[in-house]
């Protein structure tokens, strides 16, 4: 029901088109892939890619302790080394919700709790990234 990292997924296409079609989510860890050699860098790290395609991408921490982080500091990392603006980083946290190990209605119920508090109404929550013009590429 959802991948952890998934920072090889963009090799192999028909799978890519599988966890869109079916918003199996991904648990993105910028910090943790780039401590474990996963990626080269965040500047390199396929969750722009992810983005571009509207994967269900969340960000996560892995491990607070060893990776020395925090989700507020991951999605930082994404601003400053990718360019996401604060539409695309809304999207990535709404996905958490969307995403969270709760059963359907409580996760409903979250929902309902958190909309009100991000300026949520410039664009689709399906797909931000593509419809937000600060988005660089």
């Amino acid at each position: 029901h959802r991948i952890g990292h998934g920072v090889t997924l963009r090799e192999d296409e028909a799978l890519l088109q599988y966890v869109v079609n079916h918003r199996v989510p991904l648990e993105i860890c910028p910090t943790s892939n780039v401590q474990c050699h996963v990626v080269p860098s965040v500047a390199e790290h396929p969750i722009r890619f992810y983005v571009e395609q509207q994967v269900r991408v969340t960000v996560n921490t892995d491990n607070r302790l060893f990776a020395r982080t925090t989700v507020t500091d991951e999605l930082w990392l994404l601003h400053e080394k990718l360019g996401f603006s604060e539409m695309t980083l809304k999207w990535i946290v709404l996905n958490g919700f969307k995403s969270a190990f709760l059963p359907y209605a409580e996760r409903q119920d979250l929902l309902r709790d958190v909309l009100p508090q991000l300026d949520t109404s410039r664009y689709t929550l399906n797909s931000p990234a593509l419809a937000d013009s600060t988005y660089e590429k």
